[in-house]
């Protein structure tokens, strides 16, 4: 089995944000326990979107997510 890479949002800017925040712990409990899942974690805040080590992320029209200066992870969808 190949593996698979999640890329799991959560925050955002309205009311539901830590509600987001809570249900986005309990899924990266549950990714951490499969062996064939590796995860990018991004939060959505405010002043833009970051990974769990604070680097500015982005997503690109080329379905690829942008970390810092080097790109993460594509979409093969």
């Amino acid at each position: 089995m190949s593996s698979i890479h999640v890329l799991l949002l959560c925050g955002g800017g309205s009311a539901e944000h830590e509600v987001s925040l809570v249900s986005a712990n309990f899924i990266e409990q549950q990714l951490q326990q499969i062996d064939d899942i590796t995860y990018t974690r991004v939060e959505m805040k405010e002043n833009g979107w970051f990974d769990s080590e604070g680097s500015h992320c982005q997503l690109n029209l080329d379905r690829s997510l942008q970390v810092g200066d080097q790109k993460k992870l594509k979409s093969t969808m």
